[in-house]
């Protein structure tokens, strides 16, 4: 289980992250919320640039398939 304030690793087919967890109700069960403006954890090494929006053909940077893991669980 992730704890707020606690370690997460977030994980997609592109890469992974390292950052803080922040629990809030103001964000959907099953949805992650991550800000791309911090270099300490870039949101962006976890996004697909290839998988383009068909009408404005801009890459989607803000849908990504992921797994969050709690590193005080690893074995």
């Amino acid at each position: 289980n992730l704890r707020d304030g606690g370690p997460v690793i977030i994980h997609s087919r592109r890469g992974q992250v390292r950052t803080q967890a922040r629990i809030s109700e103001r964000v959907q069960p099953g949805v992650v919320f991550l800000s791309f403006h911090w270099k300490e954890a870039p949101a962006n090494l976890l996004t697909q640039d290839f998988a383009l929006d068909p009408l404005a053909k801009i890459p989607e940077y803000k849908v990504s398939a992921i797994r969050l893991e709690n590193p005080s669980r690893r074995a």
